[in-house]
Parts: C-alpha cells; sequence; structure tokens
C-alpha cells in the first residue's frame, strides 16, 4: 500500500506528463520551458495545537517553488499564472 506522499508523488507526475502532452499539442512541438515550478495549497496541524475533541484543527496555505529562485523572476511568473486563471481564455 503506498503511502500519501507517494499517492502524491504519482499525481504530480501525472499532472506533470499532462501538462507536458498539452505544452506540446499547443505549439506543435516541444518548447524550450524556462522556469517551472509547483504551487500547492497545503493544510497542516501544528504539532503544538491539540484538536478538541474529534474537532480538526489546521492552518491553511500556500506554498510554491520555483525552478528559477530569483525573485523578480517569480513575482513575473507567479502574476502571469494569476492573469491567465482570471482571464476568460
Amino acid at each position: 500500500m503506498p503511502s500519501y506522499r507517494e499517492e502524491v508523488e504519482a499525481e504530480f507526475a501525472s499532472l506533470v506528463r499532462d501538462f507536458l502532452d498539452g505544452v506540446e499539442d499547443h505549439y506543435g512541438m516541444f518548447p524550450h520551458i524556462d522556469v517551472f515550478g509547483v504551487v500547492a495549497a497545503v493544510n497542516y496541524t501544528p504539532p503544538e495545537a491539540a484538536p478538541n475533541d474529534d474537532q480538526a484543527f489546521t492552518h491553511d496555505a500556500v506554498s510554491f517553488r520555483l525552478s528559477d529562485q530569483k525573485p523578480w523572476v517569480q513575482v513575473g511568473v507567479l502574476r502571469a499564472a494569476l492573469r491567465l486563471a482570471e482571464s476568460d481564455d
């Protein structure tokens, strides 16, 4: 039985394959990818936080990591992704 982490890694691998297939379909060839990354909505329970009875206690956060660590590149890529997500196209 795979661990939860192994299940998430398999989902990531599948998502990356689907993304790369879509990129190739869109451009008709496989282009050079300058920067790539992962954005994830995560929730966690801090070790010092104790849930009350059967009530879950989690913190929600967004985390990301891009292949280029320059802040101006990260901001530019994330802003462009937000504009694309908000567009009607």
